[in-house]
């Protein structure tokens, strides 16, 4: 994204690729449409994206962590069952 102007104290005028705009929404490689003139875009979404992916795996992070002599016998119970078969 390129600033080209300022209009007041916190807003401007940019130009930006739509490659970046696709990376931003997370509808990467040719999902977003083409924008018309006027369309309005939350430059925030791309944020609560991150935000929301990085509670996620958190979680599931901790998950794991709780579970981890669960999940070691579970996959030991696969590796058994894959050499019985």
């Amino acid at each position: 994204m390129e600033v080209i102007a300022k209009v007041d104290s916190d807003e401007y005028i940019c130009k930006v690729s739509h490659t970046e705009i696709e990376k931003l929404l997370n509808l990467y490689y040719g999902h977003k449409d083409q924008l018309r003139i006027g369309e309005i875009i939350n430059l925030g979404a791309g944020y609560d994206y991150y935000s929301k992916t990085k509670k996620i795996l958190g979680d599931a992070q901790k998950l794991f962590e709780v579970n981890e002599d669960n999940i070691n016998h579970m996959i030991e119970l696969f590796k058994m069952n894959k050499s019985d078969s």
